[in-house]
């Protein structure tokens, strides 16, 4: 993903254009990603562009973000990259977008800095989002945080319902409140791995730990003991990598 071709405006040095008619300069962008496997393909494309951090796997993030937000002041360009799974028809596989929105799992929405103000919740974004001048045209999708790892199909239909989002991680909601409170500028991209038909392994979500680096160990039971698998794994891992260099 790296989501929304935000590589190569780092790789050409490109100045990315807000709606605010703000420059953000990537060769001064913190980017950020939950998991090793996403920091991995971001420091490849990258290299030393931008300032690349891993900072864990769901609630566990918010003890990365506070360190950092002692080391890099307010006014910082920050960008929150990685995957995420689609809760809706719109959130298209291997496809990368930009969260309009975050719904915390308690339905509190954070909307983006760069959303026009009128438009402060998901149901009016997902009618009016088209009109919307959005960071380098890309599209935008309502983004939930879930506390847990939704993986079954039908519990993801359920939450698109209840919260109006298309996709769902487990990073944004505390990236979103850290990011304000330390007056950072901020964008969330997320590229879909999986979408709202994929109906994901148990299990899969102890692939890695809580600072995001993978469990080989854990891994390899999995795939030991659950052999049919291997080719939804295989498939997912493609659509991961896909998704991640949309």
């Amino acid at each position: 993903m790296i989501g929304a071709r935000l590589p190569r405006s780092c790789l050409t040095r490109a100045a990315a254009q807000t709606r605010s008619d703000t420059v953000i300069d990537m060769s001064t962008t913190l980017m950020l990603c939950a998991m090793n496997f996403e920091s991995d393909i971001a420091s490849k494309r990258l290299g030393n562009r931008c300032v690349i951090r891993t900072i864990g796997v769901g609630e566990h993030c918010a003890h990365a973000l506070k360190d950092l937000a002692k080391e890099f002041g307010a006014g910082t360009n920050v960008i929150l990259c990685g995957l995420a799974g689609g809760l809706s028809a719109r959130a298209k596989l291997g496809q990368a977008y930009i969260a309009s929105h975050v719904t915390a799992p308690n339905g509190s929405v954070i909307p983006a800095p760069w959303m026009p103000k009128g438009l402060n919740t998901p149901p009016l974004a997902s009618k009016e989002i088209s009109s919307v001048d959005t960071p380098m045209n890309s599209a935008a999708l309502p983004l939930f945080c879930a506390d847990v790892l939704l993986a079954d199909t039908h519990v993801k239909e359920q939450t698109a319902r209840q919260f109006s989002c298309d996709m769902v991680d487990m990073e944004s909601a505390h990236f979103a409140r850290a990011a304000a409170q330390a007056g950072w500028r901020w964008l969330i991209v997320r590229g879909v791995s999986d979408d709202v038909q994929t109906q994901l392994p148990p299990g899969v979500f102890n692939f890695v730990n809580a600072a995001g680096a993978p469990r080989p160990l854990a891994i390899a039971l999995h795939v030991a003991t659950h052999p049919w698998q291997i080719p939804l794994l295989r498939h997912l891992g493609q659509k991961s990598t896909l998704a991640m260099n949309n």
